[in-house]
């Protein structure tokens, strides 16, 4: 694995736990998403997370969810997350996301980094990651970080955690 750098921009990032039940964070990272950047985490047109939603990805609970928030100058910028597999204790699904004005400067290979090592910590051996289709520029980045291709483009990508 190797993470990027992060630029001057980000020179203030600062990562912490999200909250449980902090959907407010959850939310004011979702609405700094495009509609595209929606389409490529959500895998669907999601104009807007329902407080459902909301409630589930801010459900946060010590070695089975677990959320790390990036932030800039106090305002979040993304969020990483792990889910524990509920049949596979050893296996969990991990996600990013990044508010648009923020990419390309290294704050989601800060908080993959840190949500991967968070993982491991828990006893997690195997990570998988739903990716689109089309969304090269993370695809690209997640084979560059180790995590092995699908055989078909409906299956996640997977990253083994034991050491070699």
């Amino acid at each position: 694995m190797h993470p990027e750098q992060l630029d001057a921009a980000a020179g203030s990032l600062t990562v912490t736990a999200l909250r449980p039940g902090d959907v407010d964070t959850v939310a004011q990272v979702f609405r700094g998403l495009s509609p595209k950047s929606s389409r490529m985490r959500f895998h669907a047109a999601t104009p807007r997370l329902t407080a459902s939603a909301l409630r589930l990805l801010a459900a946060v609970e010590p070695g089975r969810h677990e959320v790390l928030v990036a932030s800039l100058l106090g305002r979040p910028v993304g969020l990483a997350r792990w889910v524990r597999d509920r049949n596979d204790r050893t296996s969990a699904e991990v996600a990013l996301e990044v508010v648009d004005t923020e990419h390309r400067h290294g704050i989601g290979a800060e908080l993959a980094r840190r949500i991967v090592l968070a993982a491991r910590r828990a006893g997690v051996r195997t990570l998988t990651a739903e990716i689109h289709a089309e969304n090269r520029v993370v695809r690209d980045w997640a084979l560059s970080w180790g995590f092995r291709a699908p055989l078909r483009h409906t299956d996640p990508y997977v990253l083994s955690l034991d050491p070699r």
